[in-house]
């Protein structure tokens, strides 16, 4: 009885340590590593997010993203009209350039929408962010199977 007394709580704590690093949900662990590879190539980049429509929901959420604490959350508002109106959003965050932009698939329809933060003035934040959403397209439609 002890022994089992003693184990509770060391089981509690691997399942909370489990929890902390468990894979991203079925269906988007290749574009979480298709994200924190791209933004690992990139030093200018800050944060770098992906959001989508999970299959089976109807709310855009992050799917992918270099905050890993903001994995299957709601989207913010301007991911949110970017991903409706096909909009590019820029916003300053301090010295940084944070830029929204929709992907579109081969049929030219808005599918996901890409965060994308960069250190640095606006102009050349959003030509890089534009630069990086283009290449992030391109390497999710390689996924298998292409999340779009």
């Amino acid at each position: 009885m002890k022994i089992r007394n003693a184990l509770a709580p060391a089981a509690l704590v691997l399942v909370s340590v489990l929890a902390c690093v468990a894979p991203t949900p079925q269906g988007h662990a290749q574009a979480q590593e298709v994200v924190l590879s791209m933004a690992s190539q990139h030093a200018e980049v800050v944060r770098l997010t992906l959001h989508a429509i999970p299959a089976g929901e109807s709310e855009l959420r992050v799917v992918a993203s270099t905050l890993r604490s903001r994995l299957g959350t709601p989207s913010d508002p301007e991911d949110v009209v970017a991903f409706k109106g096909g909009l590019e959003v820029v916003l300053a965050e301090g010295d940084n350039t944070d830029v929204t932009l929709p992907i579109k698939n081969s049929a030219g329809k808005v599918v996901a929408v890409t965060g994308i933060t960069v250190k640095g003035a606006r102009e050349p934040g959003i030509a890089l962010a534009r630069n990086l959403a283009d290449e992030l397209a391109r390497n999710l439609s390689k996924t298998n199977p292409p999340l779009w």
